[in-house]
């Protein structure tokens, strides 16, 4: 657990072991990293190194502890849809023969009517064959999610979420 900017940012990464009862001593672990990532500085950038530093060096130490390489990323990754998933997974150097992405969906954001670019929310694997992509609340949003400040008349940053169904 920590902050990929000082005190804002959070991301999560845990171990997870598949424990077969059936075949005693049998199992599979991965590692999932649950994250929120900063916003690029431009528009047509893409993450600097250092803000995803200490997600990567957290996840690395997770890997190493667990002896898995198999990785899910499941985050508001903040990058416009000109970055593709397998570019995330190098920034975190997870980068290898297989990335598997939900699609890049218009999920964000609300107060700017979901754009093509704001594909920000994601679901990356480096292990299986293929993922599909389910769009959860889609159009119409419920009214609960249409959060608009009665004063200011300030609409709210609501993300469309997503499911990934990924197939090994």
């Amino acid at each position: 657990v920590g902050c990929m900017i000082s005190e804002d940012r959070p991301f999560i990464v845990q171990a997870f072991e598949r424990i077969d009862i059936a075949t005693e001593g049998s199992s599979d672990a991965l590692d999932g990293v649950g994250a929120h990532f900063p916003h690029p500085s431009r528009f047509d950038e893409s993450l600097s190194d250092d803000l995803v530093l200490p997600l990567r060096l957290a996840l690395q130490s997770v890997i190493e502890a667990n002896v898995t390489s198999e990785v899910v990323l499941i985050a508001d990754t903040s990058e416009f849809t000109s970055t593709s998933s397998d570019m995330i997974m190098s920034y975190l150097e997870l980068a290898g023969n297989t990335t598997m992405s939900t699609s890049l969906e218009q999920t964000c954001c609300f107060d700017n009517g979901f754009p093509t670019w704001g594909a920000y929310d994601r679901i990356i694997a480096n292990f299986g064959t293929v993922m599909e992509t389910v769009v959860l609340l889609d159009s119409p949003l419920p009214l609960w999610a249409q959060q608009v400040n009665p004063v200011t008349q300030t609409k709210g940053a609501f993300h469309k979420s997503i499911k990934g169904i990924l197939k090994i």
